[in-house]
């Protein structure tokens, strides 16, 4: 065998699975964002509770998604991600519940420390531009 068709033969060998890794990626036909931030909550890094994307009517192809927030700070990957569009934030922590003195008894939840203008009765939106990094930060005070 040629030295040419030898080097042609070990360069094909290294570029047809190259080739085939590159096209073998799964394409997500809503174009996901992967979503990053951090929360704080009265000057300091909320220390736990749950951060919620609602799609608004008029966004398309969105999809709901969430993460926890611990020491702060969330992120949802791509695979979990949100699509363009705008969404209405929602925050919540309502900390651990409190176990009751009675046996048997169920566990009293704790009140929700976020206020209903973060969670319930938000009016903070975000939109996601396709392509474009994702990070989000909210100051709760």
């Amino acid at each position: 065998m040629g030295v040419t068709r030898l080097l042609l033969l070990r360069l094909g060998l290294l570029l047809v699975p190259a080739l085939l890794l590159l096209g073998c990626g799964a394409k997500d036909p809503l174009g996901r964002q992967a979503v990053e931030g951090k929360v704080t909550f009265q000057g300091a890094p909320l220390d736990e509770g749950m951060i919620q994307f609602m799609p608004r009517a008029h966004s398309g192809n969105a999809l709901a998604s969430g993460a926890p927030i611990a020491k702060g700070v969330y992120a949802i990957p791509r695979n979990r991600g949100l699509p363009p569009g705008e969404y209405q934030v929602m925050i919540f922590s309502a900390g651990a519940a409190t176990a009751n003195e009675q046996p048997g008894a169920l566990a009293t939840p704790k009140e929700e420390r976020i206020p209903p203008e973060f969670n319930s009765n938000s009016k903070t939106t975000i939109t996601i531009v396709a392509g474009d990094a994702e990070a989000f930060d909210f100051d709760i005070p």
